[in-house]
């Protein structure tokens, strides 16, 4: 097995042809090498770009009561009607943890957003969003109260101790994304080249072909000036270039 792996790598190097080393085969290898380089860049900005929040966690509830309190509340039922509760309804909320999936095409971090609070209050006119309650609030301490009886731990948590988001890296996300990036710059950089390559040819064709169309003219073909009836002279007498 090593020896035929052996002698076909003999044949594939004795049949291959070398490459001719130009600018433009230079260019691209440089244009693959910064491909490289920015495919890393490019995925981190579209983590800064490309965002997409989803709710990770949601707890909802019903509270009765006074204005001033004390409050019930009951977790998971908005719509209670409080029929046996001592107090009227007061309102409801709805605690809310977001994750907010970042990086294209895939989800190269995962960046955990802090507890929002929701409060609907039923004397008034508009939902409260994202309402701040101080710490020693009667309806705060209620609510934080009912998490931690039904095991809402991990809510109650977020909403205490989380004052800024928390990021989590998915390193396969990343790797992928940079991955898909590379191939991305590396085919617009050598796309781009081509391009370029083929505007260059066919400036350089139109060129000649005026040239060719002013010597046919009797013309200089650098400036076109009017060479018909002068005597013969190896040099244009308006701009100095060689003719002949």
């Amino acid at each position: 097995m090593i020896r035929y792996l052996r002698r076909q790598l003999r044949l594939i190097h004795y049949y291959s042809a070398t490459r001719d080393r130009t600018a433009w085969t230079v260019a691209a290898e440089w244009a693959l090498l910064a491909s490289i380089l920015l495919a890393v860049p490019a995925m981190l900005l579209g983590e800064r770009v490309v965002r997409r929040a989803q709710t990770a966690e949601q707890v909802t509830g019903a509270i009765s009561g006074k204005p001033n309190g004390p409050f019930t509340v009951i977790l998971d039922q908005p719509d209670a009607r409080f029929a046996h509760s001592r107090w009227e309804p007061y309102g409801e909320f709805d605690l809310t943890v977001a994750d907010v999936h970042c990086g294209w095409p895939f989800t190269s971090a995962v960046e955990r957003r802090p507890a929002t609070l929701d409060l609907n209050v039923y004397v008034e006119q508009a939902v409260r969003r994202n309402a701040e309650l101080d710490a020693d609030a009667p309806l705060r301490v209620t609510i934080e109260r009912a998490l931690s009886e039904n095991g809402e731990t991990a809510m109650l948590g977020a909403w205490r101790g989380q004052p800024s988001p928390q990021l989590r890296r998915h390193y396969r996300g990343s790797v992928g994304g940079t991955l898909v990036w590379w191939m991305m710059l590396s085919f617009v950089s050598v796309a781009g080249l081509h391009v370029i390559r083929f505007a260059t040819i066919a400036m350089s064709v139109r060129r000649e072909n005026i040239k060719t169309g002013r010597i046919a003219r009797g013309r200089c073909p650098n400036c076109g000036y009017d060479m018909r009836g002068l005597e013969f002279n190896d040099r244009c007498p308006e701009c100095g270039a060689l003719v002949h």
